[in-house]
């Protein structure tokens, strides 16, 4: 007789698979005794093939009963979790309100998120496309992009963009506030800025001819074709219109309505304004050959310094796609932000929905004692630990998809309110975006694992002796919802720490900006060509009105004066060189805006030779040239104004926003003729208590001087708070989140007290039987609470300062990190947490003890 084989091992391996039944009779040993028949009978590969065919048999017929009890489970783990929720409607109302609450935050700073990153990615070669800036600034010198074309052969193209500001007059009608930009053609190979109509390739090398995107067309020429058609800019220069370009995507950082050549601008400023390496007004963009590294290049920069004797600038190049989130540079030609924002919306995002996942483990613990008989009942029956798993992820899961039901619901209706605040275009089109359709899919599924797996794992291990009791283990338990808890407070404390700093962060930067002037300043925009160069009529005009207290005429707004150049002087050491700011300014600027005059004098009018050869620095030009004997020193710079004469040395104000450091600056006196002739800014005082009226007066008298241009003005505190408005949507964003987030965190607490009260619910009525009084059994219950957010605080105290004190290092002001942040933020929750929790403990010390002892 032959001996018998042994089936195949994977074959067998496959069968305990779709047979998991184990014992001496099973099924897998009624199929080795038949294989070891055919075996003895017809040898061993008939044995085997015969083994094969049985289990390719038993397949489809697993595979149906697979589905049919798995939908048969599916369809009992629904049923039971619709009936929990019917069953527990406030339990399920908290459940899915934070689920809902977490799920929808963290939708909108996802969506936020990726439209920050997304900046700039349409363009066809935006990985290969580069920004040159020289050091903080993103300006360069004209003549930078021919240089790096010529001697560098990794650089395929570069070129230039500049841009004005004015007023354009289309068909007699008046556009203020508009930019024009002017760039090399060189600029429309590098970007890609599709055409619409009309598009002709040589408009960027015609002197005064126009591009303009179909937008515009749209706004400014209503359904006429713009192609061929003529506008004027500041009422000096004519443009035509050469072709129209599609809209270019709000996600861009260089985004425009009106393009034209840089000969344009040749003709209106000179062939010396467009050659040299003094002055940097030009954005400089270039494209890189594939494969080429950009570190490299960068390292040759000191070739192209060597050869064209530039000692300073310090060239870096800046991806396309960093821009945007590359922080806003000097004299940029849009408001960016800051990967750190980005940063930071993302961990809060990622904490609101964990907060809001701790709340569901809080919560479904804390009614767990209502379910732990049905959960023995269960095991008494057969369900293994697979199964109470799959239940209680099952819940979690319908609960998140619920949820995320809801979420989307409530995201699409705040949509157009959350834009307008962060002044994006957000949208959310599943079937147009599969990151979108993948964010659905995820969000519940990811939310649904995090919030259930504790509750399944956990009762799932528990013996069914002790669930059939009623009764849990709590070693481990305890440690672990007390560990949750604490991280709740923790993320709690520092967000309300986070939100008092940036909020003193932004008041001191609007204060010391505004430096007290005292009465409101009214900034007036001259956009007449007229007032521009004859102003003081129209300033005499003003001050007769007895409200209007002072009036000042400059070249630029005293907070933000980029204009710059070398500045030199006798007996000076090539090393001693620096770039120094420069405005023109009437003689009454220092004393208008209270800034200080250390050494020397003002401006006087009894001075004839001021107007032309004298100019005010501040302390910190002062020391760069050596801080002594600086009075009567004569100065030249490179551009601006020749051999001024130091009358003065001023108090080092803040022209610039906070974030940089205060630089060198000159003032010389506004002039007839020149590059800087005329004024742009009329600033007045004006009485607070008359703001209505002397508003109605400016514009009756702007009238009479500019009747064609229309009267444009702010109010120097708001054009101020403009330049922090990152800062200033940053923390309110941060503040709105905090509010969520202690929403999140009382509904944890909820969850808790209501535990709390029902576990020691018999505990508080013998307690009371014993003479305890109702204010002694708060103080007993609600002991663990203030230990945990005494624990939470030395916790989040060194966290939130570190991460703030590296905040606050984003500006060269900064106010300093106080007590009182911490302490009242801990005040606070702690005030939030004790009117949480207070409803459920006060009712339970003030129950009926004998109510208590027979509660089960």
């Amino acid at each position: 007789m032959r001996k018998a084989s042994h089936p195949p091992k994977l074959a067998e391996w496959i069968l305990r698979r779709i047979y998991p039944d184990k014992g001496e009779f099973t099924s897998v040993g009624d199929f080795r005794e038949e294989y070891e028949e055919v075996y003895r009978s017809e040898g061993s590969f008939r044995a085997h093939l015969w083994y094969w065919e049985q289990i390719i048999k038993s397949i489809p017929s697993f595979i149906r009963n697979k589905i049919h009890w798995s939908l048969i489970m599916i369809h009992n783990y629904l049923k039971v979790a619709f009936r929990n929720i019917k069953r527990h409607k406030g339990y399920s109302f908290i459940n899915i309100a934070g689920l809902v609450m977490g799920m929808t935050v963290c939708l909108f700073l996802i969506q936020l998120i990726r439209y920050e990153l997304s900046y700039d990615g349409f363009h066809q070669d935006a990985d290969r496309i580069y920004r040159v800036v020289d050091r903080s600034s993103s300006r360069t010198q004209a003549s930078l992009s021919k240089a790096l074309v010529e001697m560098f052969p990794e650089v395929e193209q570069a070129g230039r963009v500049m841009f004005f500001e004015g007023f354009l007059r289309i068909e007699d009608e008046l556009i203020q506030d508009q930019r024009i930009y002017f760039a090399d053609p060189e600029i429309m190979e590098i970007f890609s800025f599709l055409p619409e109509y009309g598009y002709d390739r040589e408009a960027l090398s015609e002197p005064f001819a126009v591009l303009i995107t179909r937008r515009a067309a749209s706004q400014y020429f209503g359904t006429d074709d713009p192609v061929g058609k003529t506008f004027s800019f500041a009422n000096s220069f004519d443009f035509h219109v050469k072709g129209v370009l599609k809209d270019i995507p709000e996600n861009a950082h260089f985004r425009f309505d009106f393009i034209s050549s840089m000969s344009t601008l040749k003709s209106i400023t000179g062939q010396d304004f467009l050659t040299g390496w003094e002055s940097r007004e030009f954005f400089t963009y270039l494209r890189l050959a594939e494969n080429a590294d950009p570190g490299a290049l960068a390292d040759k920069f000191d070739i192209l310094k060597k050869k064209y004797g530039l000692e300073r600038p310090e060239f870096r190049l800046q991806s396309l796609r960093k821009i945007h989130i590359g922080g806003n540079l000097q004299a940029d030609m849009a408001i960016n932000t800051d990967i750190k924002y980005v940063t930071i919306l993302g961990v809060i995002s990622v904490f609101i929905l964990l907060m809001a996942c701790l709340n569901y483990i809080n919560l479904s613990t804390a009614q767990a004692s209502k379910r732990l008989k049905e959960i023995g009942l269960r095991k008494v029956l057969g369900s293994t630990r697979g199964n109470i798993i799959r239940q209680f992820l099952g819940e979690a899961l319908l609960t998140a998809i619920v949820a995320m039901g809801l979420s989307i619901s409530i995201f699409f209706l705040l949509l157009p309110v959350m834009n307008q605040f962060w002044n994006r275009s957000l949208s959310f089109n599943i079937f147009q975006d599969p990151a979108a359709a993948f964010l659905l899919f995820c969000v519940p599924l990811v939310v649904g694992c995090v919030a259930g797996i504790f509750p399944a794992f956990y009762f799932s291990t528990l013996s069914p002796v002790m669930l059939a009791r009623g009764k849990m283990k709590r070693q481990g338990k305890v440690r672990l919802r007390s560990g949750l808890i604490v991280f709740q407070f923790v993320i709690t404390v520092f967000l309300l720490i986070g939100s008092f700093i940036i909020g003193d962060q932004l008041q001191y930067l609007k204060k010391k900006s505004s430096n007290a002037y005292g009465e409101p300043i009214v900034m007036i925009t001259l956009n007449d060509q007229r007032i521009r160069r004859n102003h003081d009529p129209f300033k005499d005009a003003l001050l007769q009105h007895p409200a209007i207290v002072k009036a000042t005429a400059s070249f630029n707004l005293p907070f933000m004066i980029t204009t710059g150049s070398w500045c030199s002087w006798p007996g000076q050491v090539e090393e001693d060189r620096f770039i120094i700011r420069h405005s023109c300014v009437e003689h009454n600027f220092i004393d208008f805006y209270q800034i200080g005059l250390i050494e020397g004098r003002n401006f006087s009018k009894e001075f004839s030779t001021d107007e032309t050869s004298a100019v005010l620095i501040n302390e910190t030009a002062a020391r760069l040239m050596g801080g002594e004997n600086v009075i009567g020193r004569t100065i030249a710079t490179s551009s601006l104004f020749q051999n001024a004469t130091v009358v003065g040395i001023l108090e080092d104000f803040h022209f610039k926003p906070l974030h940089q450091r205060i630089e060198p600056l000159a003032l010389t006196l506004l002039k007839d003729g020149g590059r800087f002739a005329g004024v742009h800014y009329l600033a007045v005082k004006i009485n607070p208590n008359q703001i209505p009226e002397i508003l109605d007066y400016i514009g009756e008298t702007w009238k009479d001087f500019a009747p064609e241009f229309p009267l444009v003005y702010n109010f120097m505190d708001d054009r101020i708070e403009a330049l922090y408005r990152q800062e200033t949507k940053v923390g309110e964003g941060i503040r709105m989140l905090t509010v969520i987030e202690i929403f999140l965190a009382c509904l944890g607490l909820f969850g808790l007290s209501l535990f709390t009260a029902e576990q020691k619910t018999k505990e508080i009525g013998v307690r009371k039987v014993l003479g305890a009084s109702s204010p002694g059994l708060v103080f007993m219950l609600s002991r663990e609470l203030i230990r945990w957010i005494a624990f939470a605080s030395l916790i989040a105290f060194p966290l939130a300062w570190y991460v703030m004190h590296r905040w606050l290092q984003n500006f060269e002001y900064r106010t300093e990190i106080g007590w009182s942040s911490f302490a009242v933020s801990t005040l606070m929750v702690l005030l939030v947490s004790m009117l949480t929790m207070g409803y459920h403990l006060v009712r339970a010390s003030r129950a009926n003890p004998a109510d208590s002892l027979r509660y089960e």
